[in-house]
């Protein structure tokens, strides 16, 4: 299964028990703490894996959600790890939520 895994930059944990037994193919966000472990997680594991890059050329001030809207396209099921004071993950729960795909939060204080 296409899991989208994405989380608060400043999260430095692993992800060892946010990943799916059954994840096939992971899609992230590049970045740094959540993201660059899901990266890592990946890789660990052979899973294939594809790493989505905000097109600030392209898109401007908006890239890294409309970054975040593709990913949560193509993915079957999306985990987020937030710790609750990230817009962009807010708005990327709250588009998952829209387009109704099976989705995942994680709050985690820090």
């Amino acid at each position: 299964m296409r899991i989208g895994i994405m989380g608060s930059e400043n999260l430095n944990i692993s992800v060892d028990k946010f990943v799916p037994q059954y994840a096939s193919y992971i899609l992230t966000i590049d970045g740094e703490g959540i993201n660059k472990n899901v990266e890592q997680y990946a890789r660990e594991h052979n899973l294939p894996i594809n790493i989505f890059k905000p097109d600030f050329q392209k898109f401007g001030q908006n890239a890294e959600l409309i970054r975040n809207k593709h990913l949560s396209v193509q993915s079957e099921m999306i985990i987020i790890v937030w710790d609750g004071k990230s817009e962009m993950l807010r708005a990327t729960i709250e588009y998952a939520k829209n387009i109704r795909k099976r989705l995942k939060v994680f709050l985690i204080k820090n």
